[in-house]
């Protein structure tokens, strides 16, 4: 139904020193608006704070929308075509 993953790699300079970061996350058409999406984040944020990050990153396109609905924040929002937006979210607060 759906993929994540996680990576101490990050695709934005400005926040070299942050991390860890959602990679990559993957819901198949057929499975979403479903929960699916929101279960794996679920899962990586419990696994990620298990193994002691504080917080998660990520680099987003177009799913900044989703991520906000699912508790998110919003760092540095995306401020051309070719720009995406990077959000953060706060392990120690969920």
């Amino acid at each position: 139904m759906g993929c994540v993953s996680v990576c101490d790699d990050d695709l934005d300079a400005r926040f070299a020193d942050h991390g860890p970061w959602l990679s990559g996350m993957l819901v198949i058409g057929v499975a979403r608006n479903q929960g699916v999406g929101r279960a794996l984040l679920l899962e990586v944020e419990r696994v990620t704070r298990k193994l002691g990050a504080s917080d998660l990153w990520l680099y987003t396109s177009e799913a900044a929308a989703f991520y906000e609905r699912c508790g998110w924040s919003v760092v540095a929002r995306k401020e051309r075509l070719q720009d995406g937006t990077v959000m953060r979210k706060d392990l120690a607060s969920t």
